[in-house]
Formats: structure tokens, C-alpha cells, sequence
């Protein structure tokens, strides 16, 4: 009997928990590979481009596996994932893993789409969740006090479409060279990191 019930309390562990297992493991991988640069602020960037990167299609799969559309809201320094509750775009319910997230000190985040879309319209398409002034309004009616209308400029559908963008990570000291690691998406996850880039200031 006390064998039985010791079974019955014994919990597996669900599929999220899963994906944050595989997720701390990618950024295990590179922390060792950050021991092979030599610059600090490359190893900085190369670790914040590859958790944003991680993190991407770990919301990704949440939303596929809950049916939530999930947006990305990027600032010049932070980054956040929201889910769209039907009137808005909120902070995801029980999820602290996909709150606003700073970036280390000395680095930017910019999102680029140029070039990246076809020439006709697709599901994932930006300017299909851009707002008019009517839905803003409405938007900003369903809002609490003293908080802020938040319209994410990446769109991760529960089909698995994604807006298909680039993500630059970047280092802001004043010195000669700036290096930089692009982010790129391409209409569906996983996304990728392309080779890191050196531009030479003048």
C-alpha cells in the first residue's frame, strides 16, 4: 500500500521543462566555446546571440505546443516574448522565462527585414499585424493603469511560421573595430546564427 502510494506521487516531467533542458545545454555549449575567444566582448556577444537564439525557438514550440500566437518585442537593448490574449499582447501567464531580458552591458540588439520577405504577402507577413488607430485604441483601453502598448515587430505563428528577420547583435565600445553576430529567421525555427562579422570603424 505505502508503495503504491509513493508511485502515484512520482510526477514525469512535461515536454517545457524538456525544452528548457535542451535550452541550458545549448548554453552550455557556448560557454565552452566562448573559451577559445580572447576578447570579452565578443565572448559577450557571442553568448547573448546564441541564449536570444535559444530562447526564440524554445517560444516557438510553446506556442506551437499551447496555440499561442506569440510576438517579439525588441528594444535597443532588451528583448521580450509576448502572447496575444485576443485584445492584446501580454507578458505570457506563469512564464518568467520569457519576460523582458537585458542585455549585457556594451551590447545592442537591432531587428532588420530587408530583402528577408517574398514580394507577396504571406501569413507572417508584418504589415498584416500591423494595428489601424481603431484597434490601438482598443488596445489601449483593455490596458491597466500606468502600463505600456507593447506591438511586437516578430510574429511566431501556431502553424509554425515565423516572420522571417535578422537580429544583429552588436558591441557599442568606442574602440576601432565593432563585432557583431547576425540572428537570422527564415519563415520557420530553428533559427540560426551566421558568422560573426568584424567591421572596422573609422
Amino acid at each position: 500500500m505505502l508503495v503504491q502510494q509513493r508511485s502515484s506521487q512520482i510526477k514525469g516531467f512535461t515536454l517545457i521543462e524538456i525544452l528548457m533542458v535542451i535550452v541550458v545545454i545549448g548554453f552550455m555549449v557556448a560557454a565552452v566555446q566562448l573559451n577559445f575567444f580572447s576578447n570579452k566582448s565578443e565572448q559577450q556577444v557571442t553568448e547573448e546571440a546564441t541564449r536570444f537564439a535559444g530562447m526564440f525557438n524554445l517560444a516557438a514550440d510553446f506556442g506551437l505546443l499551447n496555440n499561442i500566437e506569440i510576438g517579439l518585442y525588441v528594444e535597443e537593448n532588451s528583448y521580450q516574448f509576448l502572447g496575444y490574449d485576443g485584445s492584446r499582447w501580454t507578458n505570457l501567464p506563469n512564464e518568467k522565462t520569457f519576460e523582458r531580458y537585458t542585455l549585457a552591458d556594451d551590447i545592442t540588439i537591432s531587428l532588420s527585414f530587408d530583402g528577408l520577405a517574398p514580394e507577396e504577402n504571406t501569413l507572417v507577413d508584418r504589415e498584416l499585424f500591423i494595428p489601424d488607430e481603431e484597434q490601438v485604441s482598443a488596445m489601449e483601453d483593455a490596458l491597466e493603469k500606468e502600463q505600456k502598448l507593447i506591438i511586437p515587430q516578430v510574429y511566431l505563428l501556431t502553424g509554425g511560421e515565423i516572420t522571417p528577420f535578422k537580429a544583429t547583435f552588436a558591441t557599442t565600445e568606442q574602440n576601432s573595430e565593432t563585432f557583431s553576430i547576425n540572428v537570422i529567421g527564415k519563415f520557420y525555427t530553428p533559427v540560426a546564427l551566421e558568422q560573426q562579422e568584424q567591421v572596422q570603424n573609422n
